[in-house]
């Protein structure tokens, strides 16, 4: 393999140290999150701070090595990678694991692989290869568009009916705004825009019959998370609507600089469920408050603002939605968790990445970085494109 040595210039370390940044925040706040959960500290014989930080390292193993294969082998290998992700997901809805009422993993020993996960990235990738591979000058019409709506439709089945509604909307959105950057007809956007702004009108006005409405569809779960947004104190205050409650008594408590650290009552009582992992961000504004949760909040956009630079300068038109997907995917899932953490949005079970305890959503998001890093490193001509080369 020939390595042309200008790359090497070319590491985005403002990159590494921001990720690295916020990781190290996620192991803080893990560490306080997790250390009164007895029921968790012995797993495999391992605290989750201690399998979090082997994963953490691990994943910057993989950003370092990976941004020297060219990104433009993932077009060449996108029905391959596309086709593994199907079969992933067709296995964990046959044979996978299952706990708290879902059906989601795949048990590999050293870790419990979650497919759903990985399949964010892989519709990224997917996605941005159609797209580069079909441009149309004067946008997309309806027809152009049943090709990736078929993409992004068969894994968002199969992880619907694990069930995990939070991470098929999520496959929906990206896949919403990625053809909104490869670029629609006004002629296609305005009738489907204005027929989601009436759709949004009815589930509002019929919030109060939400559970009949939704009960041919749903689990009663599922349901019940939908309602308590709405109204979490009312809805199921024992229930739902505990978690949404105590999280927002837990940021509340905070105040201006925080209840300090590892002394935050909420966490350390135990009053808050999933501390480590969904409401991980609540455990973070309780012990640091509104100042430190703003430094948290501005690292992390900070973040995203560097990867949508790293996308604007990318050398060609799928790098440009690789790029774009990475930071839309990571994105998505921060707004959706903050905004669930702070009763905006119902609990879905979506993690904070970077921060929230979990090997394949960590994992996944390194790979994310890893692709970042690796469009960054072309941005410009080089003598000497690093490719493997047989």
């Amino acid at each position: 393999m020939k390595m042309d040595r200008s790359l090497f210039a070319r590491i985005d370390v403002a990159l590494l140290v921001l990720v690295g940044l916020i990781c190290c925040m996620g192991l803080l706040n893990l560490f306080s999150g997790s250390v009164s959960l007895n029921a968790i500290m012995s797993n495999y014989g391992q605290s989750p701070f201690l399998k979090q930080a082997i994963f953490m390292a691990a994943g910057f193993g993989i950003c370092l090595a990976l941004q020297f294969f060219d990104y433009q082998l993932l077009q060449k290998w996108n029905w391959l990678i596309y086709g593994l992700g199907l079969v992933l997901l067709f296995v964990v809805d046959v044979a996978g694991d299952s706990a708290g009422g879902a059906q989601r993993w795949i048990d590999l020993g050293i870790i419990k692989l979650q497919p759903s996960e990985m399949e964010k990235l892989i519709l990224v990738i997917g996605l941005a290869s159609y797209y580069a591979g079909r441009e149309m000058i004067d946008g997309y019409g309806v027809k152009d568009l049943i090709g990736p709506a078929l993409v992004v439709l068969f894994p968002a089945g199969l992880v619907f009916v694990q069930p995990d509604f939070g991470t098929a909307g999520i496959l929906l959105i990206i896949a919403v705004a990625m053809t909104l950057l490869a670029g629609v007809r006004l002629s296609t956007l305005i009738p489907v825009a204005l027929l989601g702004v009436v759709l949004l009108v009815l589930v509002w006005e019929s919030r109060s019959d939400m559970e009949e409405l939704l009960k041919p569809y749903l689990k009663a779960y599922q349901i019940k998370r939908i309602t308590t947004m709405f109204n979490p104190e009312m809805a199921d205050p024992m229930g739902q609507g505990y978690q949404i409650l105590q999280s927002k008594i837990a940021i509340g408590s905070g105040g201006l600089v925080g209840s300090g650290y590892l002394e935050g009552t909420q966490a350390q009582l135990r009053f808050l469920p999933e501390r480590h992992t969904d409401f991980a961000f609540a455990v973070w504004g309780e012990e640091w408050g509104f100042i430190g949760s703003v430094f948290f909040v501005g690292v992390y956009m900070l973040f995203l603002l560097w990867g949508l630079l790293i996308a604007a300068r990318a050398r060609d038109r799928f790098g440009v939605l690789l790029a774009y997907g990475v930071v839309l995917m990571i994105a998505c899932q921060a707004i959706i968790n903050l905004l669930m953490v702070m009763a905006y949005f119902p609990v879905v079970g979506v993690p904070l990445p970077l921060v929230s305890y979990g090997g394949s959503s960590l994992l996944t998001t390194m790979l994310g970085v890893a692709i970042l890093l690796n469009v960054r490193m072309r941005c410009e001509p080089v003598s000497t494109v690093s490719r493997s080369q047989d």
